[in-house]
């Protein structure tokens, strides 16, 4: 898996849920998560859990239409533990 693609993608999420644009928006995540999968084979027990409570924070918003929160979760919680976890 090439993270950069997903942290690309995550950018271009963050830019089109402040444009509202939402099936977009849905496409992105569905990447992400699928991507997503093949990351955490990479995280500790830990690391999972911390990854299923992101995942599952990013479930809610998008249930309840919380864009600002998705994208807040995308970009404080998502992206840099994949960044930090790519290092190691």
């Amino acid at each position: 898996m090439e993270l950069e693609n997903v942290i690309e993608k995550i950018k271009d999420m963050e830019q089109n849920i402040f444009e509202y644009n939402i099936s977009t928006i849905i496409s992105d995540l569905i990447f992400i998560i699928d991507e997503i999968y093949n990351f955490m084979k990479k995280l500790n027990e830990y690391g999972i859990n911390i990854m299923n409570q992101v995942l599952n924070g990013l479930t809610i918003a998008l249930e309840n239409k919380d864009y600002l929160l998705l994208a807040d979760l995308l970009f404080y919680e998502l992206k840099p533990m994949i960044l930090t976890t790519d290092k190691e």
